[in-house]
This record gives structure tokens, C-alpha cells and sequence, in this order.
């Protein structure tokens, strides 16, 4: 058995059990630990701690220590912006101060219902070590995820990109969006929250690691030009730096 007790690294397959963990910080009770956790996963546990006790405390000292991003490092250490953030760019343009920028961009969207998260959320799941994208899974979890046993389900392309769905009263998918894989579910979201108000809209050729898993067919988009962005007010600094052309977006 490998004793991964004094560090914070959870081994893959045991991944998808910290957020459990995270649940129920304060649990004390070994059986009620026992409880919350599934039998086949107690004997993954098992594979790698000595008690389910000591897997909490592994689980919770990841969650307290910051992950390190090395997508971030790219944009930070770059001397241009990615063209795809280019029209996070502009908008930090228009505000006068970093702080201005941040406040905007961490505002709710405010739809009725709506479970999103913004921008500044997902940065700082990221920042935190805490972004838990399907891809983290094995891919009988991954199945689970996408609505296996459920009239949901969506098998996952061979390409491992995914067509996903969103029930808004707006016109576009955009970073932190709560989401599903299924045209249906979004569709039943529209008639049971939207109360009929507003449509189901689609984005196309969306990766597994860009899926926030929130529970089965639900997640949080991140697009992984989002998940570069080490801070923001380093990212307002290097918008403030250049604002490219027509010619040089065209070059790029």
C-alpha cells in the first residue's frame, strides 16, 4: 500500500470523492464516513490509505493547499494575449482599474435560476487547484457523468468533444455557463425554471476538460483559454499593453 497520508496528491481514481470530502468538512465519525462513500469506493481507498479516515484528511489538505496552473504561466509569461481572449481583452479596456475590470467580470448573470458561475469563479477554481473537469475521471465515471442509466445519456465521441446545451434567455455560451451534454435536459430546464422564457442554445466541439462537473448532465463550461488566466489584474495589465489592429488580428 502506498501511503499517501502526508501529501496533498489524490490519486486519479479517487478524484471524483473529494468533492464528498468537501461536503462534510468537520466529519469526525469514521462510520459516518463509511456512509457517504459507496462500497467499491471504499475499496479503492483502501488500495492507497489505511482508513477511510485518513483519505479525508489527504482529501482535505488538497483542498486547502493552491494548485499550480502551468496554462497560466503562458499568458502571464507571453507577450501578447491569446487571440481567442482577445475580446476579454477589449472589455478589460473599457474599465479604468484592474478592480473595476474584476468587479464587473464577478457580477451573477442574474437569469432566473440560474446555477452559472462567472469568470472569476472559475479563475479562481483554477487558482485554488479546485476545477474538476470530466476528464479527471476514468471513462466508466466519465459515462456516469454524460447520464448513463438515464434517458440523458450520451455516449462520448471518438473525437472526445461534445455538443453542449444551455436553457437562457440570452444568445450566447459563455465561460462559467451551467450547462448539459443533452438537448432535453436543457429543453426541461427552459419549461420548469424559465417557465417557457427564452430558448436552448448550442455550442459545438466543446472538450472534456472545458466541462465543470455540477452533477450528472450538468456542468460549468471553462474554456480552456479561461483556465489560462492566471489573475486578472495581471490579464488587465497585459490588455492595457496592446490592442491589436484589424491587420494583426487577420495575421494572427
Amino acid at each position: 500500500m502506498e501511503d499517501l497520508t502526508q501529501i496533498s496528491k489524490i490519486p486519479q481514481e479517487l478524484k471524483h470523492l473529494v468533492r464528498i470530502v468537501k461536503m462534510y468538512p468537520r466529519a469526525e465519525d469514521e462510520d459516518f464516513m463509511g456512509s457517504v462513500i459507496a462500497t467499491e469506493d471504499e475499496q479503492r481507498i483502501k488500495k492507497y490509505f489505511p482508513t477511510i479516515k485518513d483519505f479525508w484528511k489527504a482529501a482535505l489538505q488538497q483542498h486547502k493547499t493552491p494548485g499550480k496552473n502551468p496554462m497560466a504561466e503562458r499568458i502571464i509569461n507571453s507577450p501578447r494575449i491569446p487571440l481567442k481572449l482577445e475580446p476579454l481583452a477589449e472589455k478589460a479596456r473599457k474599465y479604468k482599474t484592474a478592480k473595476e475590470f474584476i468587479r464587473a467580470l464577478g457580477t451573477p448573470y442574474g437569469e432566473i435560476g440560474d446555477r452559472s458561475r462567472t469568470p472569476v469563479d472559475i479563475i479562481n477554481m483554477v487558482r485554488l487547484g479546485e476545477l474538476d473537469p470530466i476528464s479527471n475521471y476514468d471513462i466508466e465515471t466519465q459515462k456516469d457523468w454524460l447520464g448513463r442509466y438515464t434517458e440523458y445519456e450520451t455516449p462520448i465521441p471518438k473525437t472526445g468533444k461534445l455538443t453542449i446545451y444551455r436553457a437562457t434567455e440570452g444568445d450566447k455560451i459563455r465561460p462559467g455557463d451551467y450547462v448539459t451534454q443533452s438537448k432535453e435536459y436543457a429543453k426541461l430546464h427552459l419549461d420548469a425554471v424559465l417557465r417557457g422564457e427564452g430558448k436552448v442554445i448550442e455550442l459545438k466541439n466543446v472538450e472534456l476538460d472545458e466541462l465543470v462537473v455540477v452533477n450528472h448532465n450538468e456542468f460549468w463550461y471553462a474554456t480552456k483559454e479561461i483556465q489560462q488566466i492566471k489573475d486578472l489584474k495581471s490579464f488587465w495589465n497585459l490588455a492595457q499593453k496592446k490592442h491589436l489592429t484589424k491587420e494583426e488580428r487577420i495575421k494572427r
